[in-house]
């Protein structure tokens, strides 16, 4: 049996004020960060995964090229990848490379994202607090 046509259409509009917005794009953020939270955690415990991640990572980084031993746990990877980078860094910034970087564009941002990095792989020690 065929579906009659509706007589009249009756449209709803939610109109939301400025709170109600906020309180949306804060809940979409918060969602977004615990995702990007919950992929950090499952890379951190796959070891093929964070060797993947060190692996493209260095192709950022034209001269730095990570070697893994073999049939290594995730922490192993992680150890050896974080005491290669500080290797480079550290040469990169002897050599007078950071130096040269700085005055170019590329190279700019190439000494910002380092020097964002440096804290994560080369952590600052507090002493007795």
């Amino acid at each position: 049996m065929p579906k009659p046509k509706p007589d009249n259409i009756v449209r709803f509009e939610l109109v939301l004020g400025r709170t109600e917005r906020e309180l949306i794009r804060d809940t979409q953020t918060l969602i977004a960060v615990k995702n990007f939270g919950n992929l950090g955690v499952e890379i951190l415990k796959d070891a093929t995964a964070l060797a993947a991640f060190w692996i493209l990572f260095s192709r950022f980084f034209p001269d730095l090229n990570f070697v893994f031993p073999p049939n290594a746990d995730a922490g192993t990877i992680l150890d050896s990848a974080v005491n290669q980078y500080n290797s480079w860094e550290e040469g990169r910034r002897e050599s007078g490379r950071y130096e040269e970087g700085s005055s170019t564009l590329f190279g700019g941002i190439f000494n910002l994202i380092s020097n964002l990095i440096r804290p994560i792989t080369n952590p600052p020690e507090f002493g007795d607090l």
